[in-house]
């Protein structure tokens, strides 16, 4: 069995990972700096090893490995960038807001191009839905009324159902 000599390879000192570990609060980070450590420490001999000690898988430990040897600690503990919430920025979404107050919207299909014109982003069907379903904006539509209906007697009614 071929093993690598992983103290010689990692140049940073086992305490110096020790701290870093110890000061990471992503869980993910600190996993993987504990990774190299226990390659450091002589307490793992391969990659395998050291991945089922903190419950990954080979091709876990092998990727880690290779972050490593290419960008030092650093790639270990840099966060991937963050997406953005949405296509629309905060202020966007207030201006859509009071938009939708008017109530001269009345479907998706009209606001997706009220989007396009007016912020130049491009929404699809599922999209527009998706975003009304996280803003919590919902069509408000009134109860329907029999066509039948008379307001006289229906008054009459509601004044002897108070007596």
């Amino acid at each position: 069995m071929n093993t690598k000599d992983y103290a010689s390879l990692i140049s940073e000192s086992e305490s110096d990972l020790l701290l870093a570990e110890r000061q990471q609060s992503d869980t993910k980070s600190r996993d993987r700096i504990r990774f190299i450590r226990l390659l450091k420490a002589g307490i793992c001999h391969t990659q395998m090893e050291a991945g089922e000690c903190i419950g990954l898988k080979r091709t876990q430990s092998q990727k880690i490995w290779r972050d490593y040897k290419h960008g030092g600690l650093s790639s270990l503990v840099a966060s991937p960038s963050k997406r953005g919430f949405g296509k629309l920025s905060a202020h966007q979404i207030s201006l859509l807001r009071t938009r939708l107050s008017l109530h001269d919207i009345s479907s998706q299909p009209q606001l997706a191009h009220w989007i396009s014109q007016e912020f130049g982003v491009e929404y699809t069907q599922a999209g527009i839905s998706l975003l009304l379903k996280r803003l919590k904006i919902k069509l408000k539509t009134g109860r329907p009324s029999n066509i039948r209906k008379d307001e006289a007697e229906e008054m009459a009614f509601k004044k002897t159902l108070l007596s």
